[in-house]
């Protein structure tokens, strides 16, 4: 089918090149090519230039090429939409996300399995890079993760949404005398202690702001991390508004207070899909819950 064709230009987007784009789909480099040229001309525009490092999509052609794949999104969500089995499947949700965000992640997936019971959902937790493969490589409906948005534009094949914006916060201890403070500098924490989330951006901020830091101990286990908040043994940094629902705050026990990083933009965070996939309407229903946890 003609539409099912346009296939071609995201896959050459990808492999940056039309022979491995052909042994991919099982096809041959002439029909491919021909394909290419047939649409440069019905379009009046150069979609891919040939280099030394590969066929690449020219300025005009990444433009064509994220509306492309959105078109393919929308078709196969139209079949998705019209096909019998849809009624019949069971639903299966697959989310990629950082740590910083397993709170709500957490919170939304519970309100969805009293909603929608039968659903299963496949939770994995993991980098930023990571969780961009993951959804690259269609391991996953659904990704959440900190990015800038210069590098989520120039991913043609991802359709991406901000869902925090990037402001950053120190958890404390309901005895800390830090919760006088209604905004923190990195003057006014140098001498704490930190139970830190082993990750590159949370390091990046620390090499900035504090020549020496006091580290408890740094995991990737966010519970862990919480519970040494909790106890007052260290304090963390992480995203505001992605703790409001976690039990330590909404008891007392645990408090977020907004840090000022003078002259630095955390990465805001965003949801992420593929282009070429169609979203279900279980996937719409969770971001749906997602954006009034994050709101609550």
């Amino acid at each position: 089918m003609y539409i099912e064709k346009i296939n071609y230009l995201i896959e050459v987007a990808k492999e940056r090149s039309i022979i491995k784009t052909a042994e991919k789909l099982h096809t041959s480099p002439s029909v491919i090519s021909q394909f290419i040229t047939q649409m440069e001309k019905e379009w009046g525009l150069k979609i891919f230039v040939r280099t030394k490092t590969g066929t690449l999509p020219t300025e005009e052609g990444k433009i064509v090429l994220r509306k492309a794949a959105e078109i393919l999104s929308k078709y196969e969500e139209l079949k998705e939409m019209i096909s019998t089995q849809a009624n019949i499947k069971k639903s299966i949700l697959k989310i990629s996300y950082v740590p910083s965000l397993t709170n709500v992640i957490f919170n939304t997936v519970l309100e969805l399995k009293r909603e929608s019971p039968d659903v299963d959902v496949y939770m994995y937790e993991m980098s930023p890079m990571e969780v961009a493969n993951h959804i690259k490589l269609g391991k996953s409906d659904l990704g959440l993760l900190p990015m800038n948005e210069a590098q989520l534009k120039s991913e043609i094949d991802l359709h991406y949404k901000k869902i925090i914006d990037g402001k950053l916060c120190i958890c404390v201890g309901k005895d800390s005398p830090l919760r006088r403070f209604d905004v923190l500098t990195p003057e006014d924490i140098k001498n704490e202690k930190f139970a830190l989330y082993n990750g590159e951006h949370v390091k990046r901020i620390f090499d900035l702001f504090f020549d020496e830091v006091n580290i408890l101990f740094s995991a990737t286990n966010t519970e862990i991390i919480k519970n040494a908040v909790v106890e007052g043994l260290a304090i963390t940094l992480t995203y505001e508004k992605t703790l409001n629902t976690d039990i330590n705050v909404l008891t007392g026990k645990m408090y977020t207070i907004p840090i000022e990083l003078p002259n630095f933009n955390p990465n805001p965070l965003w949801t992420i899909q593929a282009n070429n996939k169609p979203v279900s309407s279980i996937t719409k229903k969770f971001l749906q819950l997602l954006k009034k946890e994050i709101n609550y």
